[in-house]
């Protein structure tokens, strides 16, 4: 009996690994993904000013 006692924690104890391993894994994609999609947000208003730069230059040229 008391080698299925130690079998049964030695196989808790693992499945509680992977589980809190699982766990801060996701917690680390998710502030990682946070942070992609922070820095593909900035890179996107910058094209974005330079498209209206352009349209400005672009318009002020037909006006003259």
């Amino acid at each position: 009996m008391e080698k299925k006692e130690k079998v049964f924690q030695t196989i808790l104890k693992v499945i509680l690994f992977f589980l809190i391993f699982n766990f801060l894994y996701n917690i680390y994609y998710f502030i990682d993904y946070e942070n992609r999609k922070a820095a593909g947000n900035e890179r996107w208003r910058q094209v974005e000013e330079r498209i209206k730069e352009i349209e400005r230059c672009c318009n002020d040229g037909r006006n003259s």
